[in-house]
């Protein structure tokens, strides 16, 4: 059996004081269109790979979270195979946030690791991507002209 979170609970959850991990299970793209404040997408495809990482110590409770609640129980079981204790998930998913009329946040804030379904369009990008990509664009430009010479 797996707990659920009610949308408000975690609402209260995210204010208060208590540590816990707020799992978005999503593929990025759902994510990049609306998510919870303050929660990390690690997509349920890699779920094994990622959360060692991102919640090392396995007592850490933690809330998954994806549109309607019904996708997350296969996580909510892999992440208890993994060892992790205290999981729950977001009864009703995103569907069920968004009727309590809780906040969002739109883009990839909160990814753990480059998605690999989308692709980030400039618009997505912060500042610093930006230039960091203007820098390696120029480069390329560089190089190319430079065989042409």
């Amino acid at each position: 059996m797996v707990e659920t979170t009610s949308a408000e609970a975690l609402d209260r959850l995210l204010k208060g004081t208590s540590q816990f991990a707020l799992v978005d299970v999503r593929e990025a793209g759902e994510y990049n269109s609306s998510h919870i404040p303050g929660s990390s997408l690690i997509p349920r495809r890699q779920l094994e790979f990622q959360m060692a990482v991102a919640v090392p110590v396995k007592n850490t409770p933690l809330v998954l979270c994806v549109d309607d609640g019904r996708r997350v129980i296969a996580a909510a079981v892999t992440l208890k195979e993994l060892g992790y204790r205290d999981v729950s998930v977001l009864d009703g998913g995103m569907i069920a946030w968004l009727a309590a009329g809780l906040p969002v946040e739109t883009g990839l804030t909160g990814i753990m690791a480059p998605p690999t379904d989308v692709v980030i369009l400039g618009v997505d990008r912060n500042p610093a991507e930006m230039m960091n990509y203007l820098r390696w664009e120029t480069a390329l430009g560089e190089k190319y002209a430079a065989r042409e010479r």
